[in-house]
């Protein structure tokens, strides 16, 4: 504590809309966070309660079974800017304030979930990035997630084999032909996913090609069910 509190005063946090002094997020300012009170097929995007495909047509090509968003994702919006805080900034205290989101959103939405069988996995970084930044953005929100809900498992059984530039400015046809076959359940975690229900977490989900490779991993080692949760 003494450490946090000389860290404080030498380097004061302020809020990123606001400026007020003391955190990177006011709670005023965290209430201003557009939180979606509906969600929507993740193909078609037609409103729905659940974030379910709206049937066999939809849900074709897609390998995961649900997504449940938190959040619009604007140019100039908070989410954006906690985000950049987080990723480029490497600012590891807001990802806690993200959590909150997740929280938050899952709570909400997860009334057909039995909680006691989920299992929370993150979307993994590719070592030469995590060496990079030094910690998994995903894994740090699914860690909020698990512990605040009190999960038991929370599994970081995906590897990322492949390495991509960033996937920011490319578009949907290619992202899935970059991102094709990137990943892959480590073998000792095969057999412990099999049949298993999974809330698969990210921050964000543009075109869902990342989630979608994942998952396609996750089903192929036996993974019954996977909930996609993500802040935009």
């Amino acid at each position: 504590m003494k450490i946090k509190a000389i860290l404080d005063f030498l380097f004061p946090q302020f809020c990123i809309n606001c400026e007020k002094q003391g955190c990177y997020l006011c709670p005023g300012c965290f209430n201003n966070l557009i939180i979606l009170s509906q969600q929507s097929c993740p193909n078609c995007r037609k409103p729905n309660d659940f974030g379910k495909f709206c049937g066999v047509r939809c849900s074709e090509n897609f390998y995961f079974d649900q997504l449940i968003v938190c959040s619009t994702y604007e140019k100039a919006g908070l989410l954006k800017k906690l985000l950049v805080l987080l990723k480029y900034k490497f600012v590891e205290e807001v990802a806690h304030i993200l959590g909150k989101l997740l929280r938050y959103q899952f709570a909400y939405f997860s009334h057909n979930f039995n909680r006691k069988e989920i299992v929370i996995v993150p979307v993994p970084l590719h070592k030469k990035r995590l060496k990079y930044r030094s910690f998994n953005q995903a894994w740090l929100l699914a860690q909020s997630l698990a512990v605040d809900f009190n999960f038991v498992n929370l599994c970081d059984c995906l590897i990322r084999r492949k390495f991509e530039k960033s996937q920011v400015l490319a578009d949907r046809e290619h992202r899935i032909l970059n991102l094709k076959d990137s990943f892959m359940v480590e073998e000792e975690f095969v057999d412990f996913m099999r049949g298993k229900t999974v809330l698969l977490i990210d921050d964000v989900a543009t075109t869902c090609s990342t989630l979608n490779e994942c998952s396609k991993a996750l089903k192929a080692s036996g993974v019954k069910y996977i909930c996609g949760l993500v802040l935009g």
